[in-house]
Order: structure tokens, then sequence, then C-alpha cells
């Protein structure tokens, strides 16, 4: 079963913040299937610790809908809730707007330099999670940006939990190129300073992304 290495003792977090972020990773990366029983002592052997942080990330995971608890089966990997797909979109195309408007308002040169460094290391980046990584650093230094933590902060939980849809939808080459033209033009914009076109290209980006789940589990 287990999708998750052993911890390294070079890691930055503490064991049972560590252990919990990886195991919520590898399940909104794919790596732990709708429906996969999560089994405690597999998980510690994987990651070489105790049982005692994995049942308190497991629970963790339960309050964050991630991860349910069963009767006789324990913890599994919960369903993507598909039904709330559509809603989660609509919440993105509010929130993230906002953010790309104030950034465009705040940004100065050296903030832009940042955006495209991150662009062109996506741009030639091979491996699917390390260029969602990128990605996802190119939206924490917009938020850095704009300022606007809480409203950031909400953002990238939607975005967190809408990454299982992008997983489980067949990889697509020509939707990567468009969503890193869509990212260029939101850099553009917020290097010219207009909010107007920053939210613009960001609002044709969410517009644009994938939406439908493919449950490719059976």
């Amino acid at each position: 079963m287990p999708n998750v290495n052993k911890l390294s003792p070079e890691r930055k977090r503490p064991i049972r913040d560590e252990v919990y972020h990886r195991i919520r990773q590898a399940i909104l990366r794919g790596g732990y299937k709708p429906g996969e029983k999560l089994q405690e002592e597999a998980l510690a052997n994987a990651l070489g610790t105790s049982r005692t942080p994995v049942r308190e990330a497991l629970r963790k995971l339960e309050v964050e809908h991630l991860v349910s608890y069963y009767p006789h089966k324990g913890a599994v990997v919960s369903p993507v809730p598909s039904d709330e797909i559509d809603d989660l979109y609509k919440a993105r195309a509010v929130l993230e707007p906002l953010v790309a408007r104030r950034a465009a308002v705040r940004a100065t040169p050296e903030d832009v330099e940042k955006l495209r460094r991150l662009l062109t290391a996506a741009e030639i980046c091979v491996n699917p999670d390390e260029t969602l990584d990128l990605v996802e650093q190119f939206n924490d230094v917009l938020s850095e940006i704009s300022g606007a933590y809480n409203l950031a902060a909400v953002s990238r939980q939607i975005r967190e939990l809408l990454q299982r849809v992008l997983i489980f939808n067949a990889p697509n080459p020509e939707r990567r190129v468009e969503g890193q033209k869509e990212h260029t033009l939101i850099t553009d914009a917020i290097e010219a300073n207009d909010p107007d076109l920053a939210e613009k290209y960001t609002l044709i980006h969410i517009e644009n992304s994938p939406r439908k789940f493919k449950d490719n589990t059976q």
C-alpha cells in the first residue's frame, strides 16, 4: 500500500506535522485512491515512525473529510465530492481574481521576477508532482504579493481539494501548455500593475480548468 517515503532526518517540520503532510499530499495527489484502506501499521513502517503520529494524522484528515472511518474496516480515503466540484470552482472564480487584483496593485519588479522564475521552472519540469508544486508556489507568491492572506488561505484549501480532480483526469499536455500561457498573461498584467487585466486572465484560467472527475480507480 504505502505511497509515502521514510521521513528524512533533515525534515523541517516536527514528526507529527510531517506525517500529516505526507499522508495528506499522497491523498490529494492520487497516491491513495478513493475507498482505499489506510493501515496505521503499514503507514508507520513506510514513514519510519510509530503509529501514534499516523493515528493523529488520520484523525486530522477525517476532520478535513479526506479520510473516513468505518466500523470493522478502519480508515479509508474519502470519495471525491463530485457534486461539489462546480461549486468549488465558482468559489475559486470569486476569490482568486480578487487576490490577483490586489497583487497587480502592489507588485514590485522583484515580485514579478519571482513569478517569472517559477513559470520558467514549471515550463521545463517533466515530473507531474514537481510541476504541481511549482504552480502552487506561483499561487503562494501571488498571495504574498496581494497581502490578502485570509482570502488566499481559503483559496489554497479549495485548490488543494480540486487537485484530486486534476490527478484523476487523464494528463492533457495541451491543457498544460494553455495553463502556462494563462499564468504568463496573469504575470504580464501584474507587471503592468493592471488589476482589471489580472482579474480577467485569472478568471479565464479558472474557467478553462478541467472540472469533470473521472474515477480511474476501478
